[in-house]
């Protein structure tokens, strides 16, 4: 496995094809040493290789560590899994109604709706992480009752949304301020998604 330094989350993240992988996984550092006697050294500058079975990775559940390496699942677990929308709630602490409003956009455009929704996720925490103000604008949403931000999002129709048209704008015009120290490539198809949830998030604030 390969892992890289990133700047703005001060941590060793897992990459593929020279890309942090999403969802993203962080490698604990203190963990991984012990496991390797100290033999490695974590140089901000350079890409870390180490063998699968030393690693172990940062688990936000609890501050708990996972020294499993990532397993893939079957694809026949894959079709008949469900999304339980109160657990993602509770996780990213983003209403349940936008969640589903996010995963609808995701599913109309995507043959592989929930992977590509818990990639989105990921970023979007990212997002929050590195942007105080938006992360506080996603908290205070977090607040309102379904039925006042239902009625918000059949007033003002969020459901009209083009994804090659937003994509063009994304690539022209797209917001530099939240990605500038992301690691991401604003053109990736996921980003389409995350800045749907941006744009959602800022128009929600300002017309509450």
């Amino acid at each position: 496995m390969k892992f890289k330094y990133h700047k703005s989350y001060r941590g060793f993240y897992l990459i593929e094809d020279n890309k942090f992988k999403r969802p993203y996984q962080k490698i604990d550092q203190e963990k991984t040493l012990e496991n390797l006697n100290g033999k490695v050294e974590f140089n901000k500058n350079e890409i870390i290789e180490i063998a699968d079975e030393f690693v172990v990775f940062v688990v936000k559940d609890g501050g708990k560590t996972n020294d499993t390496k990532p397993v893939k699942e079957s694809k026949t677990k894959k079709k008949t899994e469900k999304i339980d929308f109160e657990v993602l709630e509770l996780k990213y602490k983003i209403p349940r109604l936008l969640l589903q409003k996010l995963y609808g956009v995701i599913a109309g455009n995507s043959k592989k709706g929930q992977r590509d929704l818990l990639s989105v996720l990921s970023v979007i925490e990212n997002v929050t992480l590195a942007d105080s103000l938006f992360s506080s604008k996603v908290k205070k949403i977090f607040y309102y009752s379904d039925k006042e931000l239902n009625e918000l999002l059949v007033r003002y129709n969020f459901d009209n949304l083009n994804v090659e048209n937003l994509k063009k704008d994304i690539e022209v015009n797209y917001p530099s301020q939240y990605i500038s120290n992301l690691p991401v490539d604003y053109k990736e198809y996921e980003m389409i998604f995350v800045f749907y949830f941006i744009i959602l998030i800022e128009l929600l604030t300002i017309l509450k």
